[in-house]
């Protein structure tokens, strides 16, 4: 997959998630997930569109 098309997912990804209720949770999860597997395009992505890079799951770990 390539740069373009992670960041294309990634964005749309976050607009789905910014769509629901569980806007936190779930973006910390999709980042997290992200960040653990290494995926920097989606990291860079996520963030650039908006995501936090301080906000906390459930045992106080962020995406840094």
């Amino acid at each position: 997959m390539n740069n373009l098309l992670k960041k294309t997912l990634a964005t749309l990804m976050l607009t789905f998630v910014t769509l629901t209720s569980a806007v936190a949770e779930e973006e910390v999860s999709y980042l997290l997930t992200a960040a653990s597997k290494g995926d920097l395009a989606t990291v860079n992505a996520m963030l650039a569109s908006g995501a936090s890079a301080n906000v906390k799951d459930a045992s106080g770990i962020t995406a840094l």
